[in-house]
């Protein structure tokens, strides 16, 4: 039992990472976006896998080493993010100036998750060069 859980936990922790929040933050913002300009949802969810994908690329580019149970996370999150946020917003009671300030905030949450992300890869890894 106790080595399941332990291997539950590095699966976990090989999946999530401060790059995480971010990556799931994307979905929220392309479906807050698609919603404040009315953006047809089905095609945005495709930006969205799209964007993600290329943001791993670029990470791999950045030299940036993740498992691959965290590079698939990062996929997977902006997909789940987005749906949610699809579902939540979908509500009878979403007036236009709500879902634009929704918007901002998800903009400055986003901003303020990617600053911590790269703080934290940077003082972890001080020779990190992206």
């Amino acid at each position: 039992m106790l080595a399941g859980r332990r291997a539950l936990t590095w699966r976990f922790r090989q999946s999530i990472d401060y790059w995480s929040v971010p990556h799931f933050l994307l979905g929220t913002l392309v479906a807050l976006i698609g919603g404040v300009f009315s953006l047809p949802a089905w095609p945005l969810l495709f930006v969205t896998l799209i964007v993600a994908v290329l943001w791993e690329i670029v990470e791999m580019r950045l030299r940036i080493r993740e498992a691959r149970l965290n590079v698939a996370s990062d996929i997977v999150l902006p997909l789940l993010a987005y749906v949610a946020t699809l579902w939540l917003t979908g509500g009878t009671d979403m007036t236009h100036e709500r879902m634009i300030a929704l918007l901002i905030v998800a903009v400055i949450f986003y901003v303020l998750a990617n600053y911590a992300a790269w703080a934290a890869r940077m003082s972890l890894d001080p020779d990190f060069q992206g």
